[in-house]
């Protein structure tokens, strides 16, 4: 027997240690009538990431669904708003490199102008909320101490299963238990925050099918102002994201210009962070099941460890985060 196959039976037999372990914690404290039914649910929970080669991806089968068109008529947008973006090289940087000789084209910043429709006429109080981070420091003597805006925020992360880049994330904002409710942070403020309800909401409002690409989100029960764009059709129903029990909110859209097109291809062949165990050429299924869970099972410890003892650093990892800086430099009407 090889060194790799010596390895692999050690991991076997390091998985269903734990695996039996857990089995005698969980029937000690069972009656003996339920023992079966519990062990069918660690069997199941066991071996289902086995089958996970054999999933259609959910952008697959939001293929399928039928197109929502019109999304909103064309009254329906009230506001128009621009953010100015920039992507950075893969050495993270902005600068100008136009007198080097040796510059990678294929490799330099990359600038566009987004324009957003608004749809205030539906989601008035969305697009109210939106707009306080676009015009916030407009008044004169707010430069030592400003409010949080978008002209600062960054484009954080890309759900490749659902098709949405997320954006709006603003350094050195967080929410606080403030008086016993919650509270925006920003620097030496505290701002009340307010969760972006509607206050009527009719059927119009449900949206079921596939959604286009360049459609704004917001997810309900979000009192941050981060924000979503679909980057490629994707299917919601009754306003839920699809793999998801959050409902999110269509408030707006991207203008699909030249600047809006470009942009959006770029950030989703953009690289991310994956927290998940890679898959390795040459494995079964039963193999990657057990490597799977033993390594999530890992991982759901040390990150568990780190939020426990304070560690803060175990929040700048998580999936779908961009390994390409993506920065908004400038917003306004």
């Amino acid at each position: 027997m090889n060194k790799s196959g010596k390895g692999d039976d050690i991991l076997l037999v390091f998985a269903a240690l734990v695996f039996c372990n857990r089995v005698c914690a969980l029937s000690a404290q069972l009656s003996q009538n339920d023992r079966r039914s519990v062990l069918q649910t660690i069997l199941t929970s066991s071996i289902s990431t086995s089958f996970s080669s054999f999933l259609v991806p959910f952008h697959s089968l939001a293929a399928t669904e039928s197109p929502i068109s019109p999304l909103r008529e064309p009254s329906d947008a009230t506001d128009k708003v621009y953010i100015k973006v920039r992507i950075s090289r893969s050495d993270g940087s902005f600068y100008d490199r136009s007198g080097e000789s040796s510059v990678d084209p294929t490799d330099d910043v990359f600038s566009a102008k987004i324009k957003i429709e608004l749809f205030g006429k539906s989601f008035p109080v969305h697009v109210e909320q939106f707009l306080k981070f676009v015009e916030a420091n407009k008044s004169i003597g707010l430069e030592d101490d400003p409010f949080p805006n978008y002209s600062t925020s960054i484009f954080s992360s890309y759900d490749d299963a659902q098709g949405i880049l997320y954006g709006g994330t603003i350094p050195g904002l967080s929410v606080e238990n403030f008086a016993g409710s919650s509270a925006l942070r920003y620097g030496n403020r505290i701002i009340p925050s307010k969760l972006w309800l509607e206050n009527q909401r009719s059927e119009s409002t449900l949206i079921s099918g596939l959604l286009p690409a360049g459609m704004l989100v917001h997810r309900s029960l979000d009192v941050m102002p981060s924000f979503g764009i679909t980057v490629r059709p994707t299917t919601v129903r009754n306003n839920k994201l699809l793999a998801s029990s959050d409902e999110a909110i269509v408030f707006g859209q991207v203008i699909l210009d030249e600047d809006g097109k470009q942009f959006l291809a770029r950030v989703s062949s953009l690289p991310t962070y994956s927290v998940d165990r890679p898959m390795y050429p040459g494995e079964n299924d039963l193999r990657r099941g057990v490597a799977t869970n033993v390594y999530n099972g890992q991982r759901d410890f040390m990150r568990g460890f780190a939020n426990a003892i304070g560690d803060i650093r175990v929040t700048k990892v998580y999936n779908g985060k961009l390994l390409r800086r993506v920065e908004v430099t400038e917003v306004g009407r």
